[in-house]
C-alpha cells in the first residue's frame, strides 16, 4: 500500500495530454518548500509532471495514491493551462488546492476563476507556506484571509492580500530536498549534473521586456554567501557524485568581484573536477572579464543576455547596455571558447549561448537590419533563435496577439508573422549535436536576406 502524505507539490506539464519528452530541470523552488515543511514534521511528496511527461489524468492518479490534504501546483506561463485543468479536477475531488509560481503570480484572477483553486500564492513562497500550511492542515481555512502574499475568492470577489515579506538572508533557507528529484532523474546527454540557485532578483531590474522587476521582490537583488553555495555543492557531490553544476539564477556574477573570486576559489579547493555554468548580463561579464579568464578551467558554459545590437532598441527597452557592450561581449566569449577548445576541455554543449529579443512593436526595418547585420558579422547566426518581445504574462496569449495586431507597426507585425509561422531550422543545441550548425546558419541567412529584400522592394 502506498504511504499517504499531507502535502503534495506538483510541477506542471506543458499540456493536459502527454507530449514528447523535453529537457527538464529540477524544480528547485518546490524542493525548498518540501524541505521547509518536512523540517516542521509535515510529510510531503513531489510530482514532477514535466519531467515524467504526465498527462492530467496521470497527475491525478499520482495524487490519489498519496491521499494528501493539500495539493500545491506550480506553473509558468506555458504550463498554466495544464495546471488549471488539474486544479479544477482536484477541487471536484475535495482537495485543498493552491496555485503558485511565475504564471499564477501574474494571472491570479484566471487561476481563481478558471482553476477554481482555494488560493493563489504570489511571489516567493517560503514564509507563506511555512506559516499557512500548518494551519490549513489543522482545518483553519480562515488563515487564508490573513496570510500575506495570498489571493483568494471572497463572496465572488477577488481578494488580494499584501505582499509577503522578502527573505533577505538566503543562507537561512534550507537546501532543496532532492529525495523526489535526484540528479539521476535529470541527466542530460549522458552526464550527471545538478542545478542550483545562487541568487534571487536582479540588480538592474529595469528592462521593459523582462518581468523580474514586476515580480514581487524581483528587483531586490540577494545573494547566498560563497560558503553556503559550496556547502550545497559539497552535499550534491557527497550524496549523488555530482561535480557539474548549472546555476539557474538570472544574475550569477552579481556586482561584487571579491565574492565571485572567493566562490571560485572555494569550489576549486573543495570539489574534485568541478564544472560550472551560469547566466549573466553582458555589461557585467565585461566588468568581470579577468575573473572569468582566470577560472576558465572550471567554467563549462556561459549564457548571456545581449537582446539586441541596435542602440535605439536597447534604449527604448531600458536595457542599460549598448550595442558596443554586446559586440565586445560576444567577441570576448568567442575568444574564451577558442581557449577552451585549444586546451581540449570537456564540452557539455555550446561554451556560450546568447539570448536575443530581436524586435518589439516599434521596431523599424533600419533597427532590425542593424541588429541582423551584426549577428552576421559576428558569425553567430548558427546559434541565433529569433524572438519578439512578449507582453504577457500579465495578459493572456490571446490578448498578446490582439495587442500586437492593434499596436505594432506594419514591419514589426510582418516580421512576427513570418517568424511565428515557423523557421524550420530546429534549435541551436540540436543543430550542434547533429553537426549541422553551418546548415542552420545558411538556412536562417537565406530566409532573412530574402525577407528583407522583399520588404525593401515593396517600399
Amino acid at each position: 500500500m502506498t504511504e499517504s502524505v499531507e502535502v503534495i507539490f506538483v510541477n506542471s506539464n506543458l499540456y493536459s495530454g502527454p507530449q514528447v519528452r523535453r529537457e527538464a530541470w529540477e524544480p528547485l523552488g518546490l524542493g525548498r518548500l518540501q524541505a521547509i515543511l518536512e523540517n516542521k514534521g509535515i510529510s510531503t511528496y513531489l510530482v514532477d509532471a514535466y519531467r515524467d511527461n504526465l498527462s492530467s489524468e496521470g497527475i491525478l492518479k499520482e495524487i490519489d495514491k498519496k491521499s494528501p490534504q493539500i495539493v500545491a501546483i506550480s506553473a509558468v506561463d506555458y504550463t498554466l493551462s495544464s495546471a488549471l485543468t488539474v486544479s479544477r479536477e482536484l477541487k471536484e475531488k475535495g482537495y485543498i488546492v493552491n496555485l503558485g509560481g511565475y504564471g499564477p503570480t501574474f494571472q491570479y484572477e484566471r487561476c481563481l476563476v478558471a482553476g477554481d483553486c482555494d488560493f493563489v500564492l504570489r511571489g516567493e513562497g517560503e514564509i507563506t507556506i511555512s506559516e499557512l500550511f500548518p494551519e490549513l492542515l489543522k482545518g483553519n481555512m480562515d488563515e487564508i484571509k490573513r496570510s500575506k502574499g495570498v489571493c483568494y475568492k471572497n463572496n465572488g470577489e477577488i481578494a488580494v492580500n499584501p505582499d509577503q515579506d522578502v527573505v533577505i538572508d538566503l543562507d537561512k533557507l534550507p537546501f532543496p530536498l532532492r529525495r523526489d528529484m535526484p540528479p539521476s532523474e535529470y541527466e542530460k546527454d549522458g552526464f550527471l549534473g545538478a542545478t542550483i540557485n545562487s541568487s534571487r532578483g536582479c540588480y538592474w531590474g529595469n528592462c521593459s521586456f523582462c518581468n523580474i522587476g514586476k515580480y514581487p521582490s524581483g528587483n531586490i537583488y540577494r545573494r547566498r554567501s560563497p560558503e553556503n553555495i559550496t556547502e550545497e555543492m559539497n552535499m550534491l557531490y557527497d550524496e549523488y557524485g555530482v561535480s557539474i553544476f548549472g546555476d539557474m539564477s538570472p544574475c550569477f556574477l552579481g556586482e561584487n568581484k571579491d565574492e565571485i573570486k572567493k566562490l571560485f576559489r572555494i569550489v576549486r579547493n573543495d570539489i574534485d573536477n568541478p564544472a560550472l555554468k551560469f547566466e549573466t548580463r553582458a555589461d557585467t561579464l565585461l566588468r568581470f572579464r579577468d575573473v572569468i579568464e582566470n577560472n576558465l578551467d572550471i567554467i563549462y558554459g556561459i549564457d548571456v543576455g545581449v537582446e539586441n545590437f541596435s542602440d535605439t532598441w536597447l534604449e527604448r527597452n531600458c536595457k542599460g547596455t549598448t550595442a558596443e557592450d554586446n559586440i565586445k561581449t560576444i567577441k570576448m566569449l568567442q575568444k574564451f571558447k577558442g581557449i577552451k577548445e585549444s586546451c581540449g576541455g570537456d564540452m557539455f554543449g555550446p561554451f556560450f549561448e546568447y539570448f536575443t529579443i530581436d524586435f518589439d512593436i516599434h521596431t523599424t526595418i533600419e533597427e532590425f537590419e542593424q541588429h541582423y547585420n551584426i549577428l552576421k558579422e559576428l558569425g553567430i547566426i548558427s546559434l541565433w533563435f529569433p524572438n519578439p518581445v512578449t507582453y504577457y504574462p500579465w495578459i493572456s496569449d490571446i490578448e498578446e496577439k490582439r495587442y500586437w495586431q492593434e499596436n505594432a507597426n506594419d514591419f514589426a507585425l510582418t516580421l512576427k508573422y513570418m517568424i511565428g509561422n515557423g523557421l524550420n531550422c530546429g534549435s541551436p543545441v540540436d543543430a550542434l549535436k547533429e553537426g549541422r550548425l553551418d546548415e542552420r546558419a545558411k538556412h536562417l541567412t537565406d530566409l532573412f536576406d530574402g525577407f528583407l529584400s522583399e520588404i525593401k522592394s515593396c517600399e
